[in-house]
C-alpha cells in the first residue's frame, strides 16, 4: 500500500471507531421518575386525572385515589400531592391525606427513596361544616402531583409547573 492510500484509510478507520464508540453511549439506562396506576406499567405521567372533574362535591364528601411512583434515580426525592380548585370556598374546605397523614393546607409530601417503588394512597376530604357557598357553586377540583428533589421546597406550584402532574 502506498503512502497516498494508507493515510486516508487510517483516518477513515479512526473516524469510524470514534463514531461507533460515541454512538454506543452509556450502558446505564436513563434515570427518571415513573408513575403508574398498577405498579407494573410506568410512564412519565399518569394518562388520566385522579379525580373526576364532573362530580359535585358536598360537605362531608371524601374521594380516595391511589397510584404508584418509581424513583429510578440515585437520589431520594419527595412526591407532592396538592388539591387545587378554582373556587376559594372549596379550597378552604378541602384537605388532603397521603397514606393516612392529613395535611390541612391541601398539600402534602412523602419521601420516596432512591430506586424505590411506592404506592401512594391519597384522600381528599371536604369539611362537614363547609359553608353554603360550596353547596351552591360549581368548581373544578384537581389533585396535582409533583416530583421534588429538594428538601426545602414547600408545596407550591406555579402555573405551568406540571411535571408528572395530572389534572
Amino acid at each position: 500500500m502506498n503512502k497516498d492510500v494508507a493515510v486516508p484509510c487510517a483516518i477513515v478507520v479512526t473516524a469510524l471507531a470514534i463514531v461507533v464508540l460515541l454512538g454506543t453511549g452509556s450502558a446505564r439506562p436513563v434515570q427518571a421518575v415513573g408513575y403508574s396506576y398498577d405498579g407494573v406499567t410506568w410512564e412519565h405521567a399518569l394518562p388520566t386525572p385522579l379525580l373526576d372533574k364532573k362530580i359535585r362535591w358536598v360537605p362531608g364528601d371524601r374521594r380516595d385515589v391511589a397510584f404508584h411512583v418509581f424513583n429510578d434515580t440515585d437520589d431520594d426525592g419527595r412526591i407532592q400531592v396538592q388539591v387545587r380548585t378554582d373556587n376559594r370556598e372549596f379550597g378552604e374546605s378541602l384537605t388532603v391525606s397521603i397514606d393516612g397523614t392529613q395535611y390541612s393546607s391541601g398539600c402534602g409530601a412523602v419521601l420516596v427513596g432512591a430506586h424505590e417503588k411506592r404506592r401512594i394512597g391519597a384522600t381528599v376530604d371536604m369539611a362537614v361544616n363547609a359553608g353554603n357557598a360550596t353547596q351552591n357553586a360549581l368548581s373544578v377540583v384537581e389533585l396535582m402531583v409533583r416530583w421534588d428533589n429538594e428538601d426545602d421546597v414547600e408545596c407550591a406550584m406555579a402555573s405551568g409547573e406540571r411535571e408528572g402532574a395530572y389534572s
